[in-house]
This record gives structure tokens, sequence and C-alpha cells, in this order.
């Protein structure tokens, strides 16, 4: 009993207190209102309640006063408890935001590089046999397009995963990572592509 009233907030402690004086005035209040007052016995005993009892309304007044600054305290902790939630929630909203634009760089960069490989792809020529002076270039200016595209590209998609990684958004740095790694694979096709053209002969 004694360890767990040690356990007890004081704010609990100050509810039981009052709760415990407010008890004992009213059972002085209903002594006295009993009383008969008709002998000199009951007229003393009736003074005696009304001391009793101003000293017990005192405690109490007290134990309201005490009930209080704990309530103050609470109300202060509570403030606190919710602003420290506040601060995490501005965090966590501050986060998505975060995540949100990278998100949408990495959409935008993507749809960039799925137009460039198509374009790189449909520069293929598709009969090896033979290929005129002016297919050749215009797939050389093609190409010289390509890589001026090319290289921005693949900056821009190391900064997305740099960014990424010290944001600590692992999939988005995956993602990017992939990314690079295909605008690499871009880059070679423009180096096989000028040496596939160069082995025909030309109309």
């Amino acid at each position: 009993m004694t360890q767990a009233k040690k356990k007890q907030s004081p704010l609990i402690t100050a509810v039981l207190a009052l709760e415990s004086g407010l008890g004992d005035l009213e059972r002085i209040a209903q002594k006295i209102s009993t009383s008969d007052l008709k002998s000199e016995s009951e007229l003393k005993l009736v003074h005696k309640l009304m001391v009793r009892f101003a000293e017990c309304g005192q405690a109490v007044a007290s134990e309201v006063a005490e009930l209080s600054t704990h309530l103050n305290s609470a109300r202060s902790r509570a403030e606190r408890a919710s602003e420290i939630v506040a601060d995490r929630a501005k965090m966590l909203r501050d986060r998505k935001t975060e995540e949100q634009i990278k998100l949408e760089q990495f959409h935008n960069l993507s749809e960039k590089v799925r137009s460039l490989n198509l374009s790189l792809c449909e520069l293929k020529p598709t009969n090896t046999e033979s290929i005129s002076l002016q297919e050749r270039l215009h797939i050389s200016a093609k190409l010289e397009d390509i890589r001026e595209q090319l290289f921005p590209l693949i900056e821009e998609s190391r900064n997305i995963q740099g960014e990424a990684r010290k944001s600590k958004m692992k999939t988005l740095e995956k993602k990017a990572d992939s990314l690079t790694q295909t605008l690499q694979s871009v880059r070679d096709k423009l180096v096989l592509i000028p040496a596939q053209i160069s082995t025909n002969t030309y109309q």
C-alpha cells in the first residue's frame, strides 16, 4: 500500500486529499444538522462541531488551491506535449512534401529518358545492307542532339540519387540508381550506332 501511494502522481494525491476533506466536511455538516440543540451538552457539541467544520473548510480551501496548482501544471504538460506532437506533425508534412517533390522530379526525368531512348531506337538502321549519305547525315545530327540531352540527364539522375540518399529515401535512391544505369546504357548505344553506320555501303 505504501509503495502504491509513492507511485501516485501529485495530481492524484491532491484529488484524493480534496475528496477526503469534502467527505469530512459533509459528515460534520450532517452531525450539526441532526443535533437536538436542547441540552447544554448538545450545544457544546455543536459548538465544537462548528469549530471543526471551520477548520475542515479551511483545509478544503487549501486542498482546492493545491489541486488548482496541479491542474495548471497538468495543463502546461499537456500543452508541451501538444507542441511536441505539432512539431513532429509539421516535420512529417514537410517530409511528405519533400518526397512528393523528389518523386515528381524523378517522374519527369523518367519521361525524358523514355522519350530519349525511343528516339535513339528509331535511329537504328533497319537495312544494314545499304544506307544513303543523306540518311547518315540525318542520323549523325540526331545523335549529336541526343548527346547534348543525355549528359545533363545523367547528372540530374545522379543528383536525385544523392539527395534521396541524404534524405534516407531508399526506394527513390534505388530507382534513381536504376535510371542512371539506363542512361549509361543509352550512352553506350551512342557509341555503337556510328560504328554500325560506318560499315554500311552508301547510295
